[in-house]
């Protein structure tokens, strides 16, 4: 990720209607876990979602992150989380086995994905649960994607073989962030057709004083329907599986 888009990218994580809805969904998908669930957090950026996880009433002392970001890992202790690590996605090793490991937005920057997964994998208890968020639909390819380092965007069959191929049981899989599907995809086309040599590197990501909580509102929306219906498409597509037993 361009340094400069990382810095933008930490400032906005609190706010922005993007990163606060996906941090409640992950609470809503995870509210039935136990308070004291051992959890990782891969890709933990600055120790946002596993802050607001305490904050939700999960043990602190469970709460453990790595990143490949030292500027990231040293924010994260800042916060007081003191279990965060520097580290590669890919190929880490931390002598703990863990409930529960979510991966919000980190494999797609991931060159060996199965490498990665099987590296969650080890990090699991038997039975414990993997959760990951990645970016959807290779038609939603833009400028933003090169700034962050993206390898890709993902369909959900292809998200879902990527997960059984390292032997997970896949409970359910999904899009998110369905409703501002259509908007997103036209801004893109658009960016695609007049925007080919962008002028920065800039991403999409930006302080948006009047149609943040807007947008933060149709998101809580879309949550309301998580339970009740798997939506066809979305700008996020993510996954929920189970390290089956030997």
């Amino acid at each position: 990720m361009d340094k400069n888009y990382e810095r933008a990218y930490h400032e906005l994580e609190e706010g922005h209607f993007w990163f606060r809805c996906r941090r409640e969904l992950i609470s809503k998908i995870i509210s039935s876990c136990s308070k004291e669930s051992k959890i990782l957090d891969v890709g933990c950026s600055t120790g946002i979602l596993l802050d607001f996880l305490s904050k939700e009433g999960f043990d602190a002392q469970n709460l453990y992150g790595v990143d490949i970001s030292d500027t990231a890992i040293r924010t994260a202790r800042q916060r007081g989380l003191n279990n965060t690590f520097q580290a590669d996605a890919q190929s880490f090793e931390l002598n703990q086995t863990f409930d529960l490991l979510i991966a919000s937005d980190c494999l797609e920057h991931l060159k060996d994905e199965k490498k990665a997964i099987s590296t969650w994998f080890r990090h699991l208890k038997t039975n414990g649960k993997l959760l990951v968020f990645v970016p959807a639909f290779k038609s939603l390819w833009s400028w933003h994607d090169v700034v962050n380092g993206h390898q890709r965007r993902y369909h959900k069959r292809e998200l879902v073989h990527k997960v059984e191929s390292v032997h997970f049981e896949v409970l359910r899989s999904g899009y998110w962030n369905s409703f501002l599907f259509i908007p997103i995809w036209m801004f893109r086309q658009y960016q695609r057709l007049f925007r080919r040599q962008p002028k920065s590197r800039e991403g999409d990501l930006k302080q948006l004083p009047f149609a943040n909580n807007v947008f933060y509102n149709i998101l809580k929306l879309e949550e309301k329907l998580f339970d009740s219906i798997n939506l066809p498409f979305g700008v996020s597509v993510y996954c929920i599986a189970n390290k089956k037993l030997n």
